[in-house]
């Protein structure tokens, strides 16, 4: 896989989180289904939960576009099949998405729509992508991508900002009912505000947050504890005392509450996340804008 980033210039820094390019195929499964009696074989790909949003392009082959899709907050893992064309996509910070789309974000949570059914016009989108595609690092496309969307013409209510930044404080449990009060509204209101924005309940959100960020700390760990051995050093622990350094650390009841969480997030035990994808595919934490 050629999986790149790319940051946004300073101005749209505060609702895009940033462009990024898969040019060749992902790690991917087999699945076989059966339809009408025949078993054929499916190339999927699993895409796990970020708390973002993102608009994502598809190319043909010759590097043409194909078609624009709008993807909704993920509750749970997915798989996709996305074949082997080329992949641009522009992923908004998490809370910023309905504002930027002008849209109720809760009605695409787990929905991946056409661009050309959510937004009234798409040609200067169109034409933003197919600039993002030649230069994936163009401020001028991304302005583009931004004027096709209207976005200057919305903003990101502040307690949306709020939450989501003391929602993502990663080290420790998050109580929804005492972020309601630090930013002086009822849980009630916060819900309903923080879903329509991002797609997502404050405490799914904040579960993704601390769990990607857990993921991250452990494959760094766990690349180390690798290291070493390769290099004839003393081992550090076995990766089941590390489990439980880590729930310790990240504020969960015990190991047995890590591994609940996880496999709700990614749909894996944190072992079997260790021997699959977790050992390959970089895991980072959900960021967040600063006020």
């Amino acid at each position: 896989m050629t999986y790149h980033e790319y940051a946004p210039p300073r101005e749209l820094a505060n609702i895009i989180e940033c462009v990024w390019t898969r040019l060749s195929a992902p790690v991917a499964v087999e699945v076989s289904e059966t339809v009408g009696g025949k078993v054929s074989e499916q190339v999927l790909h699993k895409i796990l939960p970020d708390g973002a949003m993102d608009i994502i392009a598809t190319y043909f082959p010759d590097g043409t576009l194909d078609d624009t899709f709008v993807v909704g907050a993920m509750t749970r893992p997915q798989f996709a099949s996305l074949g082997e064309h080329p992949l641009v996509g522009v992923r908004f910070l998490p809370g910023t998405g309905g504002s930027a789309l002008g849209t109720n974000a809760s009605t695409l949570t787990d929905e991946q729509v056409r661009t050309q059914d959510v937004l009234n016009h798409t040609t200067l989108l169109c034409d933003a992508f197919r600039s993002l595609r030649l230069d994936p690092g163009s401020a001028h496309a991304l302005h583009l991508f931004s004027n096709s969307l209207g976005m200057q013409r919305r903003s990101v209510p502040t307690i949306v900002r709020q939450a989501a930044k003391l929602l993502s404080h990663h080290r420790a449990p998050v109580r929804v009912q005492q972020v309601a009060r630090d930013l002086s509204v009822s849980r009630q209101h916060l819900a309903r505000i923080f879903s329509v924005h991002t797609g997502l309940t404050p405490k799914l959100f904040a579960q993704i947050c601390r769990v990607r960020a857990l993921l991250s700390v452990a494959q760094r760990r766990f690349a180390k504890s690798g290291a070493a051995k390769s290099s004839n050093t003393a081992p550090t622990g076995s990766h089941e005392d590390s489990w439980s350094m880590l729930a310790a650390e990240f504020g969960y009841v015990d190991q047995s509450h890590l591994i609940a969480e996880v496999n709700a997030v990614i749909g894996q035990t944190p072992a079997s996340w260790r021997t699959t994808v977790g050992s390959d595919i970089p895991i980072v934490p959900v960021p967040v804008v600063a006020l």
